[in-house]
């Protein structure tokens, strides 16, 4: 849904500055399992790739590429 918003603004900073950095927080703060959540990110990417078209997943890669790169591996 952020990646979406993000994405329609044409506002990649969006994610990062508002959303990103303010959800590793409370990831941490609730004490997920290492990984779990970056997984799931991890899963997701994979399921754009397969369920939409080529030209359709480019739009959305970007915003999906920096939450991947935001969220740590092991938190």
């Amino acid at each position: 849904r952020y990646c979406c918003q993000s994405m329609i603004q044409d506002d990649p900073d969006f994610l990062k500055d508002q959303l990103l950095f303010w959800f590793r927080t409370i990831i941490q703060s609730f004490g997920f399992e290492r990984g779990v959540i970056r997984d799931t990110y991890k899963y997701m990417d994979e399921c754009f790739k397969t369920d939409l078209e080529a030209k359709s997943y480019k739009f959305i890669e970007p915003y999906v590429k920096t939450i991947l790169e935001i969220l740590p591996e092991k938190l």
